[in-house]
């Protein structure tokens, strides 16, 4: 499924890109703090729990799913585009 596969990707760009500032943070000794987004959680956080958010309807969306969904599709738009054409693709 693409958006399965652009949701991965998009995960593991910011993991690797979260593991590089915290490698040079140790490096130049100072603290990493991840940014906290409006929900209370860290990006990595917020693509781990609306991993499967993208498989359901949004009608079937929580309140709290509806709140990373917006979070999500504001970072990352295309997962937005992606979410919308499977939506049409399964109503077909």
């Amino acid at each position: 499924m693409a958006y399965d596969d652009l949701y991965s990707a998009r995960h593991w760009q910011a993991l690797d890109e979260e593991n590089e500032i915290i490698s040079l943070a140790k490096k130049s000794k100072t603290t990493f703090v991840a940014e906290v987004l409006s929900n209370g959680d860290t990006l990595k956080q917020l693509l781990a729990r609306s991993r499967y958010l993208l498989f359901k309807h949004y009608s079937k969306w929580t309140h709290l799913q509806k709140q990373r969904a917006e979070l999500l599709f504001e970072r990352y738009s295309e997962l937005e585009k992606v979410y919308s054409y499977q939506l049409i693709g399964r109503d077909i």
